[in-house]
């Protein structure tokens, strides 16, 4: 079976090789920033009525933009412009994942508090206004549920629940399947 396996992901290392010259295709990026307590992955609420739920970001090309071009500058735009653009021109993406026709990127980007996120600031196109920063294992935990449309739940004092809308529940399974995003917490943690 593993065999099976291998060769399915080496079969598609031509169109992840060639996914950054795929230009006018929709594409998006899931971010975590390392943390004391391992990878928090940064979410947004999209109220959009076909989507109603917490996702990734990404979006539709503008021009002539690669899936590259076109993801980073979904996460600029839907995070509020709080990563500054030499930031994002810098990140190591990996993937993409190819969810029907979305390309998913995963990486890592500086942590930022959610209230820094909803600063005001001089942002075109800001889809989004409400984000979340989800930990690694309530992430794999929820995408590891047979639901469609699996509801993220953060253990505590208070138990907070965060159902992903089924695209891009879809999209985040396919990235863990690619092992883009990893079952394995990405980030060392440091505890004492």
């Amino acid at each position: 079976m593993f065999l099976l396996r291998l060769m399915f992901v080496a079969s598609l290392f031509p169109l992840y090789a060639s996914a950054g010259s795929l230009s006018g295709v929709n594409a998006g990026v899931t971010p975590y920033a390392c943390t004391d307590t391992g990878a928090q992955y940064l979410l947004a609420y999209d109220s959009h009525p076909k989507r109603q739920g917490w996702g990734a970001f990404g979006g539709g090309p503008k021009g002539d933009e690669t899936a590259r071009q076109t993801a980073l500058r979904e996460l600029y735009e839907e995070t509020n412009c709080v990563f500054d653009k030499e930031t994002l021109r810098t990140l190591k993406l990996k993937g993409p994942s190819k969810s029907g026709r979305f390309y998913s990127y995963v990486a890592e980007v500086p942590f930022f508090l959610l209230t820094d996120i909803s600063a005001p600031r001089t942002c075109r196109d800001v889809e989004r206004s409400q984000w979340i920063w989800i930990p690694h294992e309530s992430l794999i935990e929820g995408l590891n549920r047979a639901d469609s449309s699996p509801v993220i739940v953060i253990p505590g004092q208070q138990e907070f629940r965060f159902p992903l809308w089924r695209g891009a529940a879809k999209s985040l399974r396919n990235s863990l399947a690619d092992g883009f995003l990893t079952v394995g917490d990405p980030c060392p943690r440091s505890d004492f």
